[in-house]
């Protein structure tokens, strides 16, 4: 995932930082950051999502991943960014395979 960092007022060292701290955010972390800044449980983020708790636990947690479709519905429900989350499961997807090379948000 790549950001445009060339606008912001910060040096080259902290783009860098700030690049990786990207590219790092997987959907687990996604959920998870996106429950806790909503005072969220994980029982209340299921229920709104109409799955059990156990399964939102493996999808926050990195032990299941969802297909790209369900991750969009999930993050419309929740009110996160839809494409964000779409593109951390492709790309967590492809590092699983083992294939070498990833995918970018382009606007």
């Amino acid at each position: 995932m790549t950001i445009d960092l060339h606008n912001l007022d910060i040096d080259s060292n902290d783009q860098n930082w700030l690049q990786a701290e990207v590219n790092a955010m997987t959907l687990a972390r996604m959920l998870k950051a996106h429950r806790l800044s909503e005072g969220w449980t994980q029982e209340q983020v299921a229920v709104t999502l109409g799955i059990s708790k156990q399964a939102y636990s493996a999808y926050e947690t990195g032990r299941k991943l969802p297909t790209p479709k369900t991750t969009y519905q999930m993050a419309e429900k929740l009110g996160m960014l839809p494409k964000m989350a779409v593109l951390a499961v492709i790309n967590e997807q492809l590092m699983l395979d083992e294939l070498p090379f990833s995918v970018e948000l382009v606007s």
